[in-house]
């Protein structure tokens, strides 16, 4: 802004005028709000989670605040805590900023597929013969899931029943089962041998 300053003095005399540029300057970054952290569920299927968000600024000089985000509102956020940055700046290049942070939790367990059916070994002499079946397959929304088993094809199981148990677990501690019976029968009795001499 230009401002014209004229003297006179009180003979009447007056000086040529003089003119004064005052330039403001804004120096006052916008004030940003930003969302509250957030903590979801991941989406089924997904080893994510779909998160939108909104943050709002406004600025002193009543201009338009353009904002911009480290993350894409809208898109996939995966499992864990993500630091998400919001950076407000106004027409005269002023910028703030904050951060919040989108914790996605993986609650979906495992699955268990081509779970075995019980397996029933018929009397043998030979007690130490191994028992085999095809191990279950298992998946997850995540990679990495670990397949444990309490007894593995080909061990050789005792007399009667024993209860097998696979447990799928994946990097976040979700677990899943299933359960089949190896039934071993006994040889039947058929009476008692003659003595021998």
């Amino acid at each position: 802004r230009v401002r014209t300053w004229n003297f006179t003095d009180g003979c009447g005399n007056t000086s040529a005028n003089f003119t004064q540029t005052i330039t403001v300057i804004d120096t006052q970054a916008p004030i940003i709000l930003c969302p509250n952290n957030q903590s979801v569920d991941n989406n089924p299927g997904v080893c994510g989670a779909v998160v939108s968000f909104s943050a709002t600024a406004k600025d002193g000089c009543g201009g338009d605040v353009a904002l911009t985000y480290s993350h894409t509102s809208g898109s996939v956020f995966p499992i864990g805590v993500t630091e998400v940055t919001v950076t407000a700046e106004d027409v005269c290049g002023n910028t703030s900023e904050c951060k919040f942070t989108v914790t996605v939790k993986d609650n979906e367990a495992p699955v268990l597929t081509n779970q075995p059916a019980d397996v029933i070994v018929g009397c043998n002499v030979d007690g130490t013969v191994p028992v085999s079946w095809t191990a279950p397959t298992a998946s997850d929304n995540c990679p990495d899931v670990v397949l444990t088993c309490t007894h593995n094809p080909g061990d050789q199981f005792p007399i009667g029943e024993t209860e097998v148990t696979y447990t799928a677990t994946d990097a976040n501690g979700n677990t899943a089962q299933c359960k089949f019976m190896v039934k071993r029968s006994a040889m039947p009795f058929t009476g008692f041998l003659p003595p021998i001499d």
